[in-house]
């Protein structure tokens, strides 16, 4: 991978680091519901987001 690519991908992931951030500041749930849909979403979005920082630090890793 070269400079420029990995540059953007650390910039993509900074966004999704913030968007996770603001996420949760600005959750407000009303009751338990709620709370087990916003857990199971942000959830899914740090997998994503876990996966996403692994293939950046293993790619061209033979």
């Amino acid at each position: 991978m070269d400079s420029k690519t990995y540059n953007e991908e650390i910039v993509k992931l900074e966004l999704k680091n913030e968007n996770l951030k603001v996420k949760i500041a600005t959750y407000q749930g009303e009751n338990k519901a709620n709370w087990e849909a916003f857990k199971r979403e942000f959830n899914h979005d740090m997998e994503e987001f876990g996966n996403a920082f692994k293939a950046l630090t293993t790619k061209d890793v033979k």
